[in-house]
């Protein structure tokens, strides 16, 4: 028998869903393991922080690649509950890197990072299976928090 669900939780351990109608503050995001895919250094760094001190986000893990091949490896052993993922790596440009992970984990949201600000961008982004998308130029914690919260709340269906 399943465990009943609990309003405004993170449940289950592989099949973790927000529950719509609750805050991210009221959720128990203890466990909640985060991949941040990015090459650059600083741009890791300031991301890595912003997540650990997003109110919202209190307890999750943040795991890290710097390349869509060794993400793509991290798969294969550990689990994620969302990921955040640039564009523009060392092996991989554009959508196709957005394409290619999906392929690979089409049941994780996926939160795209950006620099650029043209709106066709996250457009695209989300006809491609983007959960959400943020452009690295409004990288805070109120932003970060809002779109974990948004890539929860929305699981595009690509079966």
């Amino acid at each position: 028998m399943d465990a009943p669900r609990r309003r405004g939780r993170l449940t289950g351990t592989r099949d973790r869903r927000y529950v719509p109608g609750e805050t991210m503050t009221t959720t128990n995001t203890t466990g909640l393991r985060i991949l941040l895919v990015e090459d650059e250094p600083a741009n890791a760094y300031l991301f890595r922080e912003f997540l650990r001190r997003a109110p919202g986000l209190a307890g999750a893990v943040i795991c890290e690649a710097d390349r869509l091949s060794r993400a793509i490896e991290r798969l294969a052993t550990e689990h994620f509950d969302l990921v955040f993922l640039d564009l523009r790596l060392p092996d991989s440009y554009g959508l196709p890197t957005l394409e290619a992970f999906r392929r690979q984990a089409p049941r994780i949201p996926v939160v795209v990072l950006s620099g650029s600000v043209d709106p066709a961008t996250e457009e695209e982004a989300r006809a491609h299976g983007a959960a959400a998308f943020l452009n690295k130029a409004d990288t805070f914690p109120g932003s970060l928090e809002r779109a974990v919260r948004d890539a929860l709340l929305v699981l595009p269906d690509l079966s």
